[in-house]
């Protein structure tokens, strides 16, 4: 367990590898940060530190009990859930395992617990910045406000590269009609819809921590909630509005190859209707009948040249008319 606190004098002090024995007693602000794969002795003790119902909990947390609402509110504390999500293959948002990659936040207005399975490169960073700007000397929420611009800028990175990908389906579409982009374009939809399936709860969250009625921020630090509030809102509204326009892009590209068959079908027709004339004449000449053109010494040459000149007109009438086009 990692634990880093302000003392009275608003220094900052931080220790690895502490106990439920370390946890210091008159610090202002305290962020203890713990590996349940390793540390799952000390969830509850370090709970009873944030909230009454520290068995209930922990129990939440160790069975990863993720049911609506997604954040809940208790007297004294409020505890919720991020979500970490990692894009796979280049192109498909996947959450690995949502036990193992799920952060576990409970927080009160002086003790700030965050619980997961695995190492988050999102919580390093949070706690990084915590740590060099010593922002913790001014609050625990500031921890938290830490922690959730993280996430959210790993968030946004994630919806860059889904938005690429979505521009470059769309451009190789348009050079490339004939491409068979189907794969790509049911890749890119179920990674958006994975990804706005997951953000949904993680925005209701932010409002909540945005709102005005949420006590467990300070006045003078509402305006830094408001503003990843503010981001979350628009990441969401960007990865419905992508969303829509793949949509989109799946009917055009259905329209497009529409298209491609209905001009090869429209050239084997043509082609059908040219040889159609000949192919009568030919099967006239074949009858086993007294054909006076049978005794014509140039009679061969008759048919061929009728032949000829029957099918040249008709291919004359059909691009006078644009049939190729």
């Amino acid at each position: 367990m990692r634990i880093a606190w302000s003392s009275s004098d608003g220094t900052i002090h931080d220790r690895r590898d502490a106990g439920a024995d370390d946890w210091p007693r008159r610090a202002r602000a305290v962020w203890a940060d713990l590996d349940l794969t390793q540390d799952e002795r000390w969830l509850e003790p370090v709970l009873a530190h944030v909230a009454h119902d520290r068995t209930g909990l922990a129990t939440r947390i160790i069975r990863h009990e993720r049911r609506r609402p997604s954040l809940l509110l208790y007297p004294e504390a409020v505890t919720f859930l991020l979500a970490d999500m990692a894009l796979e293959s280049g192109r498909e948002v996947s959450v690995a395992s949502e036990r193992q990659r799920a952060l576990h936040v409970v927080m009160n207005r002086r003790v700030l617990v965050t619980a997961h399975m695995a190492v988050s490169e999102r919580l390093a960073t949070a706690w990084e910045e915590t740590r060099r700007g010593e922002t913790l000397a001014e609050g625990v929420d500031l921890a938290l406000y830490q922690v959730l611009t993280a996430f959210l800028s790993a968030w946004e990175r994630l919806r860059g590269h889904l938005i690429a990908d979505y521009e470059s389906i769309q451009a190789e579409m348009l050079l490339h009609p004939y491409a068979n982009l189907a794969p790509r374009i049911l890749a890119a939809r179920r990674a958006l819809l994975a990804f706005n399936r997951l953000l949904r709860p993680e925005a209701e969250i932010f409002q909540l921590l945005g709102s005005s009625d949420f006590g467990f921020v300070q006045k003078t630090h509402r305006a830094y909630f408001q503003d990843v509030t503010d981001r979350m809102t628009d990441l969401v509204d960007e990865v419905e509005a992508t969303r829509e326009g793949l949509s989109g892009t799946v009917e055009a590209y259905t329209s497009m190859q529409s298209n491609e068959i209905n001009k090869v079908v429209k050239l084997l027709t043509i082609i059908s209707v040219l040889s159609l004339p000949a192919t009568t004449i030919a099967s006239i000449y074949g009858m086993n009948f007294n054909i006076p053109e049978l005794h014509w010494w140039f009679g061969y040459w008759y048919s061929l040249a009728l032949m000829t000149s029957v099918t040249l007109t008709l291919l004359w009438w059909v691009r006078r008319h644009q049939g190729f086009r």
